[in-house]
């Protein structure tokens, strides 16, 4: 299932999924990579738990902590994963 995150303080998450048995956060970029609410989240793991972040835009294949960036043509290889 796919859900949406939003609170009244503005933070707002495009996509809350489970992927590989983990909560993970999927954000969209279509210019800027600026995650700041996504970041704010992976940044509280007391208040929302263990999660990690995938990020799709126009960007290279990258992976650093929680998160995992890749490119719009590669999506398709979520579900491969």
């Amino acid at each position: 299932m796919t859900y949406y995150f939003a609170k009244e303080s503005g933070l707002e998450i495009d996509f809350v999924i489970c992927y590989e048995a983990k909560v993970t956060l999927l954000e969209v970029k279509a210019k800027n990579g600026n995650s700041k609410s996504a970041k704010t989240v992976l940044s509280h793991p007391q208040h929302y738990g263990k999660t990690r972040l995938i990020k799709i835009g126009d960007y290279n294949i990258s992976e650093k902590d929680n998160v995992l960036t890749i490119p719009h043509y590669l999506t398709f290889i979520l579900g491969k994963r």
